[in-house]
């Protein structure tokens, strides 16, 4: 959906090219900062935070579209992607069982790439029917609500984790 953000804000090539550099630099920012908030927070509350990041800068793009705030916004969402996804991994690795990780992770990767053109699919035929500032806020609202339930769920708050029983499995 960013290229027909850009397309829509007519900011053309290099206003795309801005916005995505933004989300680099919010990727590269948080590959240095998330080794200290590792040390602070426990990795689901990583976790969360980094999908309220993400749920904040979406909403903020459908809501108010403009330039410098979609910038910043993509950034914030550089953020928040990484912030979310190193502790994910983090946990892979440290809760199954080595003689099944390349397993897991495969299946994990898999799934998620098979995810990624499912979601570029659906978001064009949404695009048809939605106007688009509408659809980031929708999907940036679903987000910040299972973020909230994330927050609210009592094994995240205990630090209980779903992956417990992968490593004790045979």
């Amino acid at each position: 959906m960013l290229p027909l953000l850009a397309q829509k804000r007519d900011v053309g090539a290099s206003g795309y090219g801005i916005m995505m550099s933004a989300l680099s630099v919010g990727l590269i920012v948080s590959g240095f900062i998330i080794g200290f908030f590792e040390k602070c927070f426990s990795k689901i509350r990583l976790i969360l935070v980094g999908l309220l990041l993400s749920s904040i800068s979406i909403l903020l793009i459908g809501v108010y579209p403009r330039a410098f705030v979609i910038v910043g916004s993509m950034f914030l969402l550089g953020l928040g992607l990484n912030i979310s996804n190193l502790p994910i991994i983090t946990l892979f690795q440290t809760k199954v069982n080595p003689a099944k990780i390349g397993v897991v992770s495969s299946f994990v990767f898999t799934i998620a790439q098979a995810a990624q053109p499912i979601s570029i699919a659906l978001s064009g035929i949404l695009a048809d029917f939605i106007i688009l500032n509408t659809l980031f806020i929708i999907i940036g609202t679903l987000l910040l609500l299972g973020t909230i339930i994330g927050f609210l769920l009592a094994q995240f708050r205990e630090n209980k984790t779903i992956f417990i029983n992968i490593k004790e499995s045979h």
